[in-house]
């Protein structure tokens, strides 16, 4: 995931140009928000609270240079993982001003915004800039420990096998409970069952991720980028062979080691903090 930029007059653009855009004159309710005053506060807290450097800025600019939308990559120092921040801004009061961090974050100019670890949204009214710089400190030391243990989960998600079946399973229960449509059903198990990513051809949990995550903003909309996402930690079978569940529910068993009510609750709660599109 990323920033998309696909309306009629959006368009990519440099640090540069976005931070010559000029900001309009505040008022007694508006308070506007300069698009390098965001992204240097940014910048600086990532550097002081995370102690990452940035491997990569993307910008673009839309409504007639009004709308500003951002991703800021980072240098996590795992090959397999990323860490970024999405931001977005405006000067016409179409959109208020909003930061998103997590492994993956979505940032579009059809106003799609957010991230795994969270969203943080404040309108431009008296004192946005006092509530966005707490706020922001905030979200980036929680995403912090948020970052240390997704990756402790994709280390196990690699040690779980995960057989050609028992992926059709797990992708057959996440439509079942509405966590996939059947449409994102077959673009996931389509990419299970033939991996368009040569590091997901392992036939591991850590694989099965991807099919998922993909299908849910679709082929054509997003380059994968990773498989924390949307998923966490997948189904397991029991030593006797067969798969616990609640007898109660028909869910999972609640035991937090069991995958698959793992994997259907992450998904769920990717899907609440994400708008459909």
């Amino acid at each position: 995931m990323g920033l998309i930029i696909h309306t009629e007059d959006g368009y990519r653009a440099g640090y540069k140009e976005i931070c010559e855009v000029p900001a309009p004159e505040p008022t007694k309710s508006y308070q506007p928000v300069p698009n390098q005053q965001l992204v240097e506060f940014v910048r600086h807290r990532v550097r002081s609270i995370l102690g990452m450097d940035i491997t990569q800025e993307q910008y673009g600019l839309s409504r007639k240079s009004q709308q500003m939308f951002g991703v800021i990559r980072l240098d996590s120092g795992h090959p397999d993982n990323g860490l970024s921040i999405g931001l977005r801004n405006s000067y016409d009061k179409s959109l208020s001003v909003g930061f998103a961090s997590g492994a993956s974050v979505f940032v579009c100019d059809n106003l799609c915004f957010s991230g795994e670890s969270g969203e943080i949204i404040r309108k431009h009214t008296v004192n946005v800039w006092r509530d966005i710089t707490l706020k922001v400190d905030q979200a980036l030391r929680a995403s912090e420990y948020h970052y240390i243990v997704m990756n402790q989960h994709l280390s196990e998600m690699k040690q779980i096998p995960m057989g050609l079946d028992e992926g059709y399973d797990l992708i057959g229960r996440a439509l079942g409970h509405e966590v996939l449509k059947p449409q994102q059903a077959t673009i996931a198990l389509k990419d299970w069952r033939n991996p368009r990513h040569e590091d997901f051809s392992e036939r591991n949990l850590y694989s099965l991720v991807p099919s998922s995550s993909l299908a849910r903003v679709g082929p054509e909309r997003t380059t994968f980028r990773s498989p924390s996402g949307t998923l966490g930690v997948g189904m397991r079978a029991t030593s006797s062979g067969r798969r616990k569940s609640d007898t109660t529910t028909g869910m999972p068993s609640r035991n937090p080691k069991n995958p698959l009510r793992l994997v259907l609750m992450r998904l769920t709660a990717w899907r609440r903090r994400t708008r459909e599109w």
